[in-house]
């Protein structure tokens, strides 16, 4: 990520699940997110989460909160934390810019 990417990040983004019968989120709605953000929240809270059958018809929400922290790293790097009763703390680090876009990579 980028310092122009994560200085660009919202500090915080509330999420409301809807849960369908099948135990998947049936409608996700975003409050103060950028289309980046929602995307890759989207992708997460549809994809790879899975919710009680029981559920179904139920809205839960969470407090998605985005930190970027001042040291860099040399790929990207992310942390999440879970604060109950229903945050998630994103912890990002900006990544170091490379002169060689080709570092690592073996040549055939």
């Amino acid at each position: 990520m980028t310092t122009a990417i994560t200085a660009s990040l919202p500090d915080m983004v509330k999420v409301d699940i809807t849960i369908g019968g099948d135990g998947r989120a049936k409608e996700i709605e975003f409050h103060d997110a950028t289309g980046i953000v929602t995307l890759d929240l989207e992708r997460y809270f549809k994809k790879e989460t899975r919710y009680r059958q029981s559920c179904n018809g139920k809205t839960i929400s969470f407090i998605v909160r985005y930190v970027v922290r001042e040291n860099t790293t040399s790929s990207p790097a992310c942390q999440v934390r879970f604060r109950p009763p229903n945050e998630f703390i994103v912890l990002c680090h900006p990544v170091e810019p490379a002169l060689d876009p080709y570092a690592g990579v073996k040549h055939k």
